[in-house]
C-alpha cells in the first residue's frame, strides 16, 4: 500500500490576521505562510453531510485549505502519524504531498476554497491510504 508513498512534510495550521470594526471584519492571509506558489484556486462544498470529500494525496502538489463560511475537519494521515484539524473563517491549513487528506464539512452552508501549487494533473493523485511506518 505504501508503494506511492513517500516521506512527507508534516500539515500545519496557519492563523489568519483579522482585522474588524463597524463595517465588518477583515481576514488576511500572507502568501509567504505558504511553501508554495499557487497554481489554481477552487472551491468544494457539500448536497450532504455524510458525504466527504479529498480522500487522496498527491504526488507533487501542496494545497491551502481554508473555510470562507463555516466548519470543517480535515484529516490527514502519512506516513508517520495521523493528524485532524478543525478549520472554520479564522485559519487555514497547509498539506504538503505525499499527506492523504479527507474533508468532512460541519454544515451544508460551508465553503472550503483551496489553492494548489499545480495544476490538475490525474497522475499526481494517490487514492490509497498511507500505512503508518512501525
Amino acid at each position: 500500500m505504501n508503494a506511492d508513498y513517500r516521506e512527507a512534510a508534516s500539515p500545519y495550521l496557519v492563523a489568519l490576521e483579522g482585522h474588524s470594526d463597524a463595517r465588518g471584519i477583515l481576514k488576511v492571509l500572507s502568501f509567504e505562510s505558504m511553501n508554495f506558489k499557487a497554481a489554481r484556486i477552487f472551491n468544494i462544498q457539500v448536497s450532504d453531510l455524510k458525504y466527504s470529500r479529498g480522500g487522496h494525496a498527491h504526488k507533487q502538489c501542496s494545497q491551502l485549505f481554508f473555510c470562507g463560511f463555516g466548519r470543517c475537519e480535515i484529516f490527514v494521515k502519512n506516513l508517520s502519524g495521523e493528524y485532524r484539524f478543525e478549520l472554520d473563517p479564522t485559519n487555514c491549513l497547509v498539506v504538503p504531498p505525499y499527506n492523504w487528506a479527507e474533508i468532512w464539512f460541519k454544515t451544508l452552508s460551508t465553503s472550503v476554497t483551496v489553492l494548489a501549487s499545480h495544476e490538475y494533473d490525474p497522475r499526481d493523485y494517490i487514492y490509497t491510504t498511507p500505512e503508518l511506518k512501525d
